[in-house]
C-alpha cells in the first residue's frame, strides 16, 4: 500500500482508496498499482424453498364462532317466529287455533262440537301440548304446542262446552 498525493488538495491519501477522505476527489484507477482484476462472481446454486400458509387455530376458531353464533342467532329468532305464530283463541262460540305467519292455517271446533281433549307433558316440564278433536273427525283438528298451562285451558274449554 504506497501513499500518493490527491491531485485537489494536495493531501497524502492511499492508493486503494476510491476517493480522497478530506475533499472526496476520486483517485485516478491508473494510479493503482497493477492491472485492475474484474471482480470475481461467485456462483451459488440456489435452493428452491416453498412457503405455504402456516394453520392459523386462532382465525378458524374465531371463523368458527362467528359461523355458530351467526347459527344460533337464526335458530332463536326461528323459535320466536314458530312462538308468535302459533295461537289458540278461545272464541264465544268455538276455539280457534291459528298457524303461521306467511301462510295461515286455521282450525275452528265449535264448543258444542268437542268430543275429546288430550294433555300431555313431559315429566318435570313447565309446557305442555293441548289437543281437541271434534265429533267429525277421527284425528285431533286443533294441536296446540307449548301452551304454559294446559290444565287451566281445558278446564275453560270443559265450562264452554257444556254451556
Amino acid at each position: 500500500m504506497a501513499l500518493i498525493d490527491c491531485s485537489e488538495c494536495g493531501k497524502q491519501v492511499s492508493d486503494k482508496a476510491a476517493a480522497c477522505p478530506s475533499c472526496g476527489n476520486p483517485i485516478a484507477v491508473a494510479v493503482h498499482a497493477g492491472p485492475v482484476a474484474p471482480p470475481q462472481v461467485e456462483e451459488r446454486s440456489w435452493e428452491v424453498v416453498e412457503f405455504t400458509q402456516a394453520y392459523a387455530p386462532e382465525i378458524f376458531v374465531s371463523c368458527l364462532l362467528v359461523f355458530l353464533y351467526g347459527f344460533g342467532l337464526v335458530f332463536l329468532f326461528f323459535i320466536w317466529i314458530t312462538k308468535k305464530s302459533n295461537r289458540l283463541i278461545l272464541a264465544e262460540q268455538s276455539v280457534i287455533q291459528k298457524d303461521g305467519i306467511f301462510t295461515q292455517k286455521v282450525s275452528e271446533v265449535q264448543y258444542r262440537d268437542i268430543r275429546n281433549i288430550q294433555i300431555s307433558r313431559a315429566m318435570g316440564g313447565s309446557f305442555g301440548r293441548l289437543s281437541v278433536s271434534s265429533a267429525g273427525q277421527a284425528d285431533f283438528e286443533i294441536d296446540f304446542n307449548r301452551c304454559k298451562d294446559p290444565e287451566a285451558i281445558k278446564e275453560m274449554l270443559n265450562e264452554r262446552r257444556d254451556v
